[in-house]
């Protein structure tokens, strides 16, 4: 028995047909995101938007019954939104200086 079969549970790597389809729909999504890269867009908004745009992608996938394209669409969705978190989190940290460069000396105590 294969060991990266379902059964396992673990996914087989995806074809290269299936994994440059990712790799376009990452692409698309990253160069929407740019297009709308606004401060009064917050991160709920972009979030909304790659869940729409994931969800129309996977449709689209399943009406034309390509089967194996839904679940990737999906992990790319999940990846993307995960990066999306990610650097919300890294900017709200940085304007409110809450990263600390390592190797800058350290203010000297007043007492």
């Amino acid at each position: 028995m294969d060991p990266t079969s379902a059964r396992h549970g673990t996914a087989a790597a995806p074809s290269a047909a299936v994994a440059a389809a990712g790799d376009r729909l990452q692409a698309m999504l990253a160069a929407w995101l740019d297009d709308i890269d606004f401060d009064e867009v917050t991160l709920e908004d972009r979030l909304t938007f790659v869940e729409c745009v994931v969800a129309h992608q996977v449709r689209s996938a399943v009406r034309s019954r390509r089967f194996e394209l839904a679940p990737h669409y999906r992990r790319v969705g999940e990846q993307m939104a995960d990066e999306l978190r990610a650097r919300e989190a890294w900017r709200s940290g940085m304007s409110r200086g809450a990263f600390v460069v390592s190797g800058y000396p350290r203010p000297r105590s007043t007492r």
